[in-house]
């Protein structure tokens, strides 16, 4: 289970994975001149990748996984939620200085451009 995130965790492997799934399908020589790795650091991260079922290679080319796919997305709004940090902290200062629900809602309409992470800011506000 940790292999795939052990993977991701090195640098070229996560940029890897983001080059193919923006370009998917590209040949191994194109991915190493675009993102400027040496053979050696090309192949290693493809085989991590490979070996953590995030990428399959199919007639030359790179694609990926079903599995892939998924990680991406979820690393994507990790990404987002991280850029949002100081939107959704400014929503937890609202909401801590005793502000009621409709001031709290509208602070996360105004700040919070993505209906999942409001969905999931809702739902830790109702547990506190």
């Amino acid at each position: 289970m940790k292999q795939p995130l052990n993977t991701l965790l090195k640098q070229n492997s996560y940029i890897l994975l983001n080059a193919i799934q923006k370009d998917t399908g590209l040949k191994s020589n194109i991915i190493i001149s675009k993102m400027q790795l040496s053979r050696k650091q090309y192949y290693d991260a493809i085989q991590a990748l490979q070996r953590s079922g995030l990428v399959r290679r199919t007639a030359g080319r790179y694609y990926l996984t079903l599995f892939g796919t998924v990680i991406h997305k979820i690393i994507s709004q990790i990404e987002e939620a991280v850029s949002l940090r100081w939107k959704i902290e400014a929503v937890e200062i609202i909401r801590n200085n005793g502000n009621v629900a409709h001031e709290v809602n509208e602070a996360m309409e105004l700040l919070i451009p993505n209906n999942n992470f409001k969905d999931t800011m809702t739902q830790g506000i109702m547990i506190r």
